[in-house]
Parts: structure tokens; sequence; C-alpha cells
């Protein structure tokens, strides 16, 4: 079997001292299901904070806008979360 070369870069700045390791698909199934959670968890967290880089693709402002042309025009029921 041929694994994945995706690979993740990761530096940890401690008191002046810089750490760096590249972390790889079979390092990531090696971790236990906590911590390839709590790492999906971090990442996530660090994305929420810097939306500098996050740019929607084109094609997002047709959908949202079809969806809510459908709204508007009674083409779909509306559902709450409750429901």
């Amino acid at each position: 079997m041929i694994e994945s070369l995706a690979c993740v870069r990761y530096d940890q700045s401690v008191s002046n001292n810089t750490e760096s390791f590249i972390m790889n698909t079979i390092a990531i199934k090696n971790m236990s299901t906590i911590k390839r959670i709590q790492a999906m968890e971090a990442i996530w967290d660090s994305l929420i904070y810097d939306q500098s880089d996050i740019k929607s693709p084109e094609w997002h402002i047709e959908v949202l806008m079809e969806r809510e042309g459908k709204i508007k025009d009674n083409q779909v029921e509306v559902v709450s979360i409750k429901d």
C-alpha cells in the first residue's frame, strides 16, 4: 500500500527556542483518536481567527443568491433546528 505523501509542517516557538517537525499521514494514523481530535480542534481554532487568508469561492455567492431566491419565492420549506 502506498502511503499519502501529504505533510503538515508545524512550528512552535517556546521561550526563544523554535521547534519544527513535519507530520505526515503515517504519523497522524499512529496518533491516538483523542490526539487526532485535539489536533483537528487546534487547526479549526487557528482558522477561525485567521480569516484574512480564507476566501469564498466565486460560485459561492451564486449559490447563496439562488437559495435566497427560492426562499423568497416559497419554493422550499424552511425548517428550524428545533424541528
